[in-house]
């Protein structure tokens, strides 16, 4: 198996292997073209991208729509974590905007100064939104879907289930 990070190759006489130097300088270049590491880093961030609340989940593990539905607001409850720690986003009735971080090993977002909103005549479940994404919340990633989890208030037994858009 190939180290992706790095190659090591030995030559004792590329003449006899190559006896045409622009195929040495060509047969290199490719060799270390594919050593090179992956983009395809395992590391990345899987939470990176516009993801659409789906379902409110109580502490029983019973789900339930949003309110209002997606039917009724296709741009409802709607956050996009951006490469650069950035978020925006929208409830029923604000905006939001922030700053997080994220560890993929540990699978915790992080979201600790909370939540910057217009605050205007905000939904339950907007609220809800709020609360559970501001502090610290585990995240559960199974195919398209996300599930946030606040680990910091006691008092939020929901849950919150996403789809990726």
């Amino acid at each position: 198996m190939i180290n992706k990070k790095s190659c090591t190759f030995v030559v004792s006489n590329p003449e006899t292997i190559f006896p045409m130097k622009p195929f040495y300088f060509f047969f290199c270049m490719l060799l270390v073209m594919s050593c090179s590491k992956s983009s395809n880093d395992s590391s990345s961030n899987p939470l990176q991208g516009t993801w659409k609340l789906i379902a409110v989940i109580d502490e029983t593990g019973n789900g339930r729509k949003p309110d209002p539905t997606v039917a009724d607001c296709p741009d409802c409850y709607v956050i996009t974590f951006n490469n650069d720690g950035t978020l925006t986003g929208k409830t029923h009735t604000n905006l939001l905007r922030g700053n997080y971080s994220f560890s993929a090993e540990s699978r915790v977002l992080s979201i600790e100064k909370g939540l910057g909103s217009t605050n205007a005549a905000e939904t339950a479940d907007g609220e809800l939104l709020i609360k559970v994404l501001t502090g610290k919340s585990i995240c559960v990633f199974k195919n398209n879907l996300l599930k946030v989890v606040n680990q910091d208030t006691q008092n939020i037994k929901e849950s919150l289930l996403f789809e990726k858009r």
